[in-house]
Order: C-alpha cells, then structure tokens, then sequence
C-alpha cells in the first residue's frame, strides 16, 4: 500500500543569518529621521525607518535567497529567472506597541529578519499561560475561518537572525509585549521574475 499528498496554500520559507550576516544586517538598520517609514507602514510602531543601501543588504542576503528559490521550485513546482528587493525597513517595536492584521501591497514576497529582542523578553514568553500566540509571536493567517481539518494559522516565537519570506498577499500580524527595550526586525519585501 502507498499514498500521496499534496502541498497547498502558501509557501513560509525559514532560514538564519550567520552572525557576521547579523553584524552586517544591523550596521545597515539606522534611525534615521529622514527615512521615516510609518506613513507606508500598518504598524503601530512609533520607529520604522527605510533601509537605504538595497545593494548591500541584496549581498547579504543573497546565500539565503539561492535556498528560498529551491524551496520556491519544490513548493510551487515552477522557477523564477530573478528576485529583487521592492523596498526595504528596520522596526524598532517597544512595549506595548504591535502590528494589526496587514499584507504587503506592490510586491510578490515579503519578509522579515531579528535582529534583536528585550533583555527579559524568552522570559516575559516563558511565562506567558496561554493556548495561543504568545509575546512578540509572528501568526500568519492563511483562512480567517475555523474550518475543520485546515491549518488555518501558523504562530512562530522568534530567534535572533531568523530569516522567514513569506507571499506579499499572505495576512500576518505580530502581537504586543511587555518588556523593556526593543524588539528589532528588518522587513524586505521582494519582487520576482518569471521564466514564463
């Protein structure tokens, strides 16, 4: 006896940065008055700035994305020629700030990279009680309804140097926290270039 099944529903690719990738990432993540960014974003975040080197942050990102064009032609059974950087940001989310519910318009897939978390912060986790999504959780939401037999969400808790790239289109939201400091994520949202 054999089976099969098939992948559906939308590809959330997972890779790290090496730590001198981390160094590097970090040393391009300014703030940056003049590149404010909220006024493009949905996140109620007081600090996001644009990332203005897109050269040097495609070259450090350029190892982990020959590993999603593999997981893309595995999951999608199709290729694509080229992928390029659409825009580009840092957050840097405090207490008690979060990003709503959003998807990513004028691109094909986005991402987002730690950088950094609170000092307190596994341990504001830690002891969190809850069946859902905990502190500073990433939850994408591939159907708002509950339907029986579907991964409907997907909640991951963070590392430092995480690398996920997501579609454009998939609606995701992080939840707020409670420690002291910042939680430091870089955004990339991507375009890409069909063979077809």
């Amino acid at each position: 006896m054999s089976y099969k099944f098939y992948y559906t529903g939308p590809l959330i690719f997972q890779s790290r940065l090496t730590d001198e990738q981390l160094r590097k990432l970090i040393g391009l993540c300014k703030k940056d008055r003049k590149q404010s960014w909220n006024k493009n974003l949905a996140g109620l975040i007081k600090e996001e700035y644009r990332i203005e080197d897109q050269v040097a942050l495609k070259t450090i990102l350029d190892p982990h994305l020959v590993y999603f064009k593999q997981a893309y032609e595995n999951w999608y059974q199709n290729t694509f020629k080229e992928i390029s950087i659409a825009e580009a940001w840092v957050n840097f989310m405090k207490a008690n700030e979060s990003n709503p519910i959003h998807t990513h318009t004028r691109c094909d897939f986005s991402s987002v990279i730690y950088l950094s978390f609170p000092k307190n912060f596994k341990k504001e986790i830690d002891s969190t009680v809850t069946s859902g999504a905990k502190p500073g959780d990433i939850n994408f939401l591939i159907n708002a309804l509950d339907t029986p037999f579907y991964i409907n969400m997907k909640t991951l808790t963070p590392q430092v140097g995480d690398f996920l790239m997501f579609p454009a289109s998939l609606p995701h939201l992080v939840n707020s926290f409670k420690s002291k400091g910042e939680r430091i994520s870089a955004a990339i949202n991507f375009n890409i270039n069909n063979d077809s």
